[in-house]
């Protein structure tokens, strides 16, 4: 959120709308696509998913423990894991439309970040919570954990992104990415 000194107004950028808002929205959107029951699949497509569903599980189980004790299951969070993470491609693809024809950086003053860096910010900052424990356990763990925590559903979206490592320059990627795309 940008501050305007002379009015006092906040104004959210487009990167930050997309990073932000559009991710969740195409969060949501992916969840159509959340049961095999509805996608005809050939064996070559279906094995595809399959390792690719894999590497996900895999990715997610070895978060391990959070605050402490509770531990992410990659099985049971698997399409929520999957629907941040294409949500997150999704929103990406739709900022880079946007920034298509005036690809140019825009000033924003006392902030030297890309329009590409403002958009994975606005992304990580959506999942930003503080919980009790109780209410983390509550919401995130059991029998019927459906949701990573926050922190790694940032994490998790962030470390599959390419484009991620390309807009902060980072020098280390992790081996493996799990994509769906």
């Amino acid at each position: 959120v940008v501050s305007t000194q002379s009015t006092g107004q906040t104004t959210w950028l487009l990167p930050m709308k997309y990073g932000g808002i559009g991710s969740i929205i195409a969060h949501e959107i992916t969840h159509g696509f959340d049961s095999q029951t509805t996608i005809q699949w050939n064996n070559e497509d279906l094995e595809l998913f399959e390792e690719r569903r894999e590497c996900m599980m895999d990715q997610y189980d070895k978060y391990g423990r959070f605050n402490g004790s509770l531990e992410v299951n990659g099985k049971l969070t698997f399409n929520e894991n999957v629907a941040d993470n294409v949500g997150l491609q999704i929103a990406y693809k739709a900022h880079l439309n946007n920034w298509k024809s005036a690809r140019t950086e825009f000033p924003v003053a006392g902030i030297d970040i890309t329009s590409d860096q403002m958009f994975f910010i606005s992304f990580a900052q959506m999942r930003c919570f503080k919980y009790e424990k109780e209410a983390l356990e509550a919401t995130f763990y059991g029998d019927f954990q459906t949701y990573s925590p926050p922190d790694f559903r940032a994490l998790g979206s962030i470390q599959n992104t390419h484009e991620f490592y390309e807009a902060f320059q980072c020098p280390q990627r992790p081996e493996t990415m799990c994509r769906y795309w």
